[in-house]
């Protein structure tokens, strides 16, 4: 059937045509229309209308208007075009391709493709200067839609690829295609279910984007200008792909929900919010501008999250090393365990439940917290490798295990009631305070630490107790006071330095030194007096080898005293005093020691005035009122040890070897 009006209408009434139908005027209105073989080709000048087609071949409709179809049954192609109106339709079904087009807006009700050999029942419809809106999308092949505004309901591409691309918006409900899709919109995207077979792109350069679920083989690519949100995004990788997704809001937020990767999975945003997320092969990188929080995450590989505000995340599951960073407000974590080491920073207070870290090759597991202008809390630390923690303000953690040794700073106060380290653990803060320190099962030979203020500076207070370790060595020891107790059966302080006091108690002894006053005290097994300060302290069970002065000891001590160049056996000042005194004497009798080694300390006083007609000297103020003798010579020592209220000085001189 052809039929032609050159300068008029066609319009009808139904055609049924056993062949091919060709229709061709200024306007066409048909009803029905049949052609059984085809193909079928209406070409008008204006509008274009009509109830249903029905062709075993192709169609072809053009229209320089409106074009008004009700439904289309079309066994080979189907392309509909209106170069200067508005494309409606009611539904579509070919075995071939459809191609729609429009100036104006698009609108159907349902499309569906099923594909003919050498044509897979591709869905391509574009509207130059109006709204795409449907309408449901069943193409076999792929479906392509152009359009200023794009509205649709479910869409399925049996056999790919999607793509939509939108001036303004775009919204749909459900896609589904074995291959890859890709959305892109200037505006708002607002999509409630993806089920896509390749990879997934939406992108809004101008607008949020909000979408429901979304499962691929491939990777996930989202990106808006404004906030990206989603419920559920899954991948599961294919080969070539292994399914990373990755977000990104250039001035948002990006809120969720769960993501379940196979890949990686990266996120940019001005904050995010999170439920859990999960990257079987990772890695996986969150940096926000703001905050960042989320519940769990989990991979196999590295993790590092960053953000200028605060940070809070529940439970980190990692199986490579974990880095997070807040450079402008605090970091709060439930728990994290990782097989590589975990480097966790922020400017404000570091809190945490438990970090444990178990090692991988090459990377033996060490964690690193840095709080610069708050402090660090936690509950436990157990790393596979070394502890460093530097701290503006307070660290507190309840149990600390680190197989590789710690190295503790803080500007405030540590506060650590079970510390389990490697040898060579440094702590430094102005106030330490720690229940117990205990060796690792690892450590071999001398259990080393340190103890000082912050950066090696003198600290205000130190009170520790050391365990496990027959053999302990102090690398340095400096503090105003320092209380230590410890059940070693040798204990060293290779580089000690006390203003105030000491406090040693050890299963065999019980030593004190005080270094603002030399006056003996009663109580302490061993007594030292240091004015300098600086002295260094060997403890082997009941012997004491030192260079600090030795007040007193009881009968259980042993004392090798050792000023510069020599060492004596049994010196103390209360010992020796009495034992070196020269009751009248001219010649100067010296004493030695318990243990009859050379001499030890001396000491003279004037002839006695009975024996020799000489007064007693008097005291005067500034005066000994015991003369201890000439001047001092080179080599020689002088310490104060006592001044009591009635203004009597003794000065003990110590004479090195000449």
């Amino acid at each position: 059937v052809d039929l032609t009006s050159t300068a008029g209408a066609v319009r009808g009434g139904d055609i049924d045509a056993h062949g091919g139908v060709t229709v061709n005027g200024q306007t066409i209105a048909l009803h029905d229309l049949t052609a059984t073989l085809g193909p079928v080709s209406l070409n008008s000048a204006t509008t274009l209308t009509g109830d249903a087609l029905s062709t075993g071949g192709a169609a072809t409709l053009a229209g320089g208007g409106d074009i008004d179809w009700t439904t289309f049954n079309i066994g080979g192609a189907l392309g509909v075009s209106s170069s200067g109106g508005a494309l409606t339709i009611g539904s579509a079904t070919s075995g071939g391709g459809q191609t729609l087009a429009s100036l104006g807006d698009l609108v159907f009700s349902r499309l569906t493709t099923t594909g003919i050999p050498g044509d897979p029942g591709n869905a391509d419809l574009i509207s130059t200067a109006g709204a795409v809106r449907g309408g449901d999308i069943d193409a076999h092949g792929g479906v392509t839609v152009n359009g200023e505004t794009i509205a649709l309901h479910d869409l399925t591409a049996t056999l790919g690829p999607v793509a939509l691309n939108s001036a303004t918006t775009l919204t749909g409900d459900a896609l589904s295609t074995g291959g890859a899709a890709s959305l892109t919109a200037a505006a708002d995207i607002n999509w409630t279910t993806f089920s896509v077979g390749g990879a997934l792109g939406v992108s809004s350069s101008g607008g949020t984007l909000t979408i429901g679920s979304a499962t691929s083989g491939g990777g996930q690519t989202l990106a808006s200008l404004g906030d990206l949100v989603f419920t559920h995004l899954t991948t599961t990788g294919i080969p070539g792909d292994p399914g990373n997704v990755d977000l990104t809001s250039t001035a948002g937020a990006v809120r969720g929900g769960d993501i379940d990767a196979h890949g990686g999975v990266t996120v940019n945003g001005r904050a995010i919010a999170l439920h859990d997320l999960t990257a079987t092969l990772g890695p996986v990188s969150l940096n926000s501008a703001t905050t960042l929080t989320g519940d769990a995450l989990s991979t196999g590989g590295a993790a590092t999250l960053a953000a200028g505000g605060d940070i809070d995340w529940t439970t980190f599951t990692i199986g490579g090393a974990l880095n997070i960073s807040s450079s402008g407000g605090t970091l709060t974590i439930g728990s994290a365990m990782s097989g590589g080491g975990q480097t966790l920073a922020s400017l404000g207070d570091l809190v945490f439940t438990h970090l444990t870290t178990t090692g991988i090759p090459g990377d033996p597991g060490n964690v690193d917290l840095t709080s610069t202008a708050g402090g660090v809390r936690g509950d436990a630390i157990d790393a596979n490798g070394g502890v460093t923690i530097d701290a503006f303000g307070a660290i507190a953690i309840a149990s600390l295990h680190a197989r590789g040794g710690v190295n503790l700073s803080s500007q405030t106060a540590l506060s650590l009631p079970a510390v389990t380290t490697g040898s060579g653990s440094i702590f430094d803060s102005p106030i330490i305070n720690i229940g117990t320190i205990r060796p690792d099962a690892g450590v071999v030979g001398p259990f080393v630490l340190g103890f000082t203020g912050y950066r090696g500076a003198v600290g205000s207070e130190l009170n520790v107790g050391i365990d496990g370790a027959p053999h302990v060595i102090l690398s340095e020891l400096r503090e105003d006071n320092a209380q230590i107790v410890t059940d070693a059966k040798t204990f060293a302080i290779d580089a000690g330095y006390i203003v105030d006091t000491l406090g040693l108690i050890t299963p065999y002894e019980n030593l004190l030194m005080t270094n603002q006053t030399s006056r003996p005290v009663i109580g302490p097994d061993v007594q030292l007096f240091v004015p300098t300060y600086s002295f260094t302290l060997a403890q082997n069970i009941f012997l004491t080898t030192t260079s600090a002065f030795v007040v007193r000891y009881d009968g259980i001590a042993e004392i090798d005293d050792r000023p510069p160049g020599y060492g004596i056996f049994g010196a103390s000042f209360v010992r020796d005093f009495d034992r070196q005194a020269r009751d009248g004497d001219i010649p100067l009798i010296l004493s030695t020691d318990e243990m009859g080694l050379p001499p030890s300390w001396r000491h003279a006083i004037w002839p006695n005035p009975i024996l020799f007609g000489s007064p007693a000297q008097s005291a005067t103020p500034g005066v000994p009122a015991v003369n201890l003798g000439g001047a001092l010579t080179v080599g020689e020592e002088i310490w104060q040890l006592a001044n009591d209220n009635g203004g009597l000085e003794i000065v003990v001189r110590r004479r090195n070897r000449p």
